[in-house]
């Protein structure tokens, strides 16, 4: 039995996402295959077929591998890709490049947050899908990323939206948009990001939306930073680098004694030096096994998020040296820990900033807890060091 028309659908309309300007900057995995030598550009479109979003179109099994992608839907999606104005089949139907290659001043972090808008308060229930079609009704999405807690992964209230340009952008914050009866409030992301780099609180509708999911989750951490990773308009695969899951809050301890080596801004953490992991969900794979991998206490690594039978975290190195050399051991992108494929890719842009935003928020928390006498001994003393 084929795809069906819907199926089809769904399926190019994500591999268009995957290779837009949206996503592909962000996606350090896909930006490999995409670079490889010799590929012209072309990625396999069975590899692509294993992301996890496109396996939930597809109808395919959670872990199939590449060489197991039945070859008539192979031929399906190359038949309809064909329509497509972004992307190009290639002559044998086995894979498949973006059309035009990357213009870098589109594809900027910068631009790409100049036409991108925040808005809130959504309930925490909400799906990608149900509010990417309320902004549809106004103008046409090119992505929406879900912002969520790091530490437990639920959805905080509040999304960025990108839009086609940064004119479409103002013109929909002019617009009143409803979602389950509440008016969002809109404002542009660089505003945003500049308030909260300012040390501005949140929007009381955000406030409100994460002490809602907090209670309903029993989550500890309401206000925590979120990864704006993970969610897009038409969500990036769970299973890859680009799209790693939300990382887990750092111990104090551990950025305070980054922050203690950092000198002149106490909380300035450098760049290149969080590296996302995907693996295949094996029980074997975890925090222990991973970093006996990379080298023990040798290998530099500042924090490591990885739970046993967990399918994606991120480790962040002390300086990006170390961090390269944690990469160099994975030729390809790929190692090989227990027996088990392990990928790691080094994480930038928004994926990047969540993590180091969390890294410098704990830092700050705990500086603050010393400062009111804390709250680890008696007396107002660090407690016992972990």
């Amino acid at each position: 039995m084929g795809l069906s028309d819907e199926a089809k659908a769904a399926a190019k309309k994500q591999l268009e996402f995957y290779f837009s300007d949206s996503n592909l900057p962000r996606d350090a995995f896909l930006t490999e295959q995409v670079d490889a030598p010799g590929s012209g550009g072309y990625v396999d479109l069975a590899l692509l077929c294993t992301f996890s979003r496109m396996r939930m179109h597809l109808g395919l099994r959670d872990g199939i591998k590449a060489s197991a992608v039945p070859q008539d839907v192979l031929q399906e999606l190359a038949e309809v890709l064909k329509g497509s104005s972004t992307l190009t089949v290639k002559e044998d139907g086995l894979a498949v490049k973006r059309t035009q290659a990357l213009n870098p001043d589109d594809v900027s972090t910068e631009a790409i947050d100049k036409r991108s808008l925040y808005a809130v308060p959504f309930p925490h229930d909400a799906t990608l899908d149900a509010m990417t079609a309320a902004f549809a009704t106004v103008a046409p999405v090119q992505s929406l990323r879900m912002r969520r807690h790091l530490q437990t992964k639920d959805f905080r209230g509040s999304v960025f939206v990108e839009f086609e340009s940064e004119e479409v952008a103002q013109r929909v914050m002019k617009e009143r948009i409803e979602f389950a009866g509440a008016v969002l409030q809109l404002q542009p992301k660089l505003q945003y990001i500049r308030r909260k780099k300012e040390g501005a609180s949140a929007p009381a509708a955000e406030t409100a939306a994460a002490k809602d999911t907090a209670a309903e989750s029993g989550a500890a951490d309401a206000a925590a930073p979120a990864a704006t990773t993970g969610d897009t308009s038409t969500e990036p695969r769970a299973d890859t680098p680009a799209d790693a899951a939300p990382p887990a809050r750092e111990p104090a301890s551990e950025a305070a004694a980054d922050a203690a080596q950092a000198g002149g801004n106490q909380y300035e953490l450098a760049k290149g030096c969080c590296v996302s992991i995907t693996t295949d969900g094996a029980d074997k794979v975890h925090f222990g096994t991973l970093r006996d991998a990379l080298g023990g206490s040798k290998a530099g690594i500042k924090f490591l998020s990885l739970n046993k039978g967990a399918t994606d975290g991120f480790m962040r190195f002390g300086n990006p040296e170390d961090a390269q050399a944690a990469l160099a051991l994975a030729p390809e992108g790929v190692m090989q820990v227990q027996g088990h494929p392990v990928k790691l890719a080094l994480m930038t842009g928004a994926d990047e900033e969540a993590i180091l935003e969390a890294a410098v928020e704990t830092m700050k928390a705990k500086d603050a807890r010393d400062a009111a006498g804390g709250d680890g001994g008696r007396g107002g003393g660090r407690g016992r060091g972990r």
